[in-house]
């Protein structure tokens, strides 16, 4: 809109009645929205979001090679115990959660390696304890 450059976050808008798009910066995603504290919180989120994830993709995994289950990968964090194995089926993940029980999820994706996975872990770990 206002043509600014070099903007660090973009807010994406979506008009309901035309179904335009336009990326824009916070002053304009306000002034567009007729709401200038929901565009600040927005960004406050997804800053929030974006420590999360690199402090979480930061963490030492410890290992331990089960004879049956081949190599078991888990993470200890101040809000839950994560426990990451592969099998036939794709990459089983048990998080427990210090406030709720146990959650099972299977990732049916044929990911070789633990590496290339933990970004995926880290959207399941940070749904999970959104709920």
């Amino acid at each position: 809109m206002c043509g600014e450059t070099g903007l660090r976050w973009l807010h994406n808008l979506n008009h309901n009645e035309q179904g335009a798009f336009v990326q824009v910066g916070r002053i304009c995603a306000g002034y567009l929205q007729n709401n200038y504290d929901n565009a600040k919180i927005q960004e406050r989120l997804a800053l929030n979001r974006t420590k999360r994830k690199q402090t979480f993709l930061a963490y030492e995994w410890s290992t331990h090679n089960h004879p049956e289950k081949g190599t078991l990968y888990y993470l200890q964090t101040r809000k839950a115990e994560i426990r990451v194995t592969h099998d036939h089926r794709g990459w089983l993940i048990s998080d427990f959660h210090r406030k709720s029980d146990m959650e099972h999820i299977i990732c049916n994706h044929d990911h070789v390696d633990f590496d290339k996975i933990t970004a995926e872990l880290f959207e399941i770990h940070d749904t999970l304890n959104k709920s």
